[in-house]
């Protein structure tokens, strides 16, 4: 019911704004909840054409086209080729962005003769350059602790959060997370979820 409510209301904004983007990569992405696939396709690629930086645009994109065969899909192309041509569009203008590389990996192990050196070569750099960005959230993070501007540090650490659980890789920020909640919980901020404790 969630999902018929959500279409009725993207399809009602779109009629009114055709060029809304967003409204459009949600409603590809509501299609490909209901497994209408060809549907995303085709308002993913719109939405890829119309914003050539939309990353969820491409991501929902490739991982649409990569549940249907190879072949066309209206105006636009579906299949695994498809896809891995879409995620590395996506990874060589975003190249922080671990569920594209993680999808790129899968496409690559998976065609006719894998290419297993891609595909490890994927699953290595996804972490990493997640990695790289969660570094530079917690760096700043803390730095407005210690300027005692909380309210500033709270994105950026949410944002390291957010990035640990994509790559399930909590171990190594464990200690300066959890001194950077307990700093911001002296501020008096309201809590910030505690993703740690949930893990085990």
């Amino acid at each position: 019911q969630d999902l018929d409510r959500s279409w009725l209301l993207v399809n009602e904004l779109l009629d009114r704004a055709p060029g809304h983007t967003n409204a459009r990569v949600l409603r590809g992405r509501i299609a490909y909840y209901q497994k209408d696939y060809a549907a995303a396709i085709r308002d993913l690629t719109r939405a890829a054409e119309e914003d050539a930086a939309s990353t969820d645009a491409l991501l929902w994109l490739a991982r649409a086209q990569s549940l249907v065969p190879d072949g066309p899909v209206g105006d636009a192309r579906g299949g695994p080729a498809a896809a891995r041509a879409t995620l590395e569009r996506l990874v060589e203008g975003n190249s922080v962005n671990p569920a594209a590389w993680l999808l790129l990996g899968t496409l690559y192990e998976r065609q006719a003769e894998p290419q297993v050196d891609a595909a490890i070569a994927a699953y290595r750099y996804g972490p990493i350059a997640a990695q790289n960005v969660t570094d530079i959230h917690l760096r700043l993070a803390e730095i407005y602790i210690a300027a005692d501007l909380p309210a500033r540090a709270r994105p950026h650490l949410s944002a390291a959060m957010a990035l640990i659980e994509a790559i399930a890789d909590e171990m190594q920020h464990r200690a300066r997370i959890a001194r950077a909640r307990a700093q911001l919980r002296d501020a008096d901020l309201s809590p910030v979820p505690c993703l740690l404790a949930t893990r085990k």
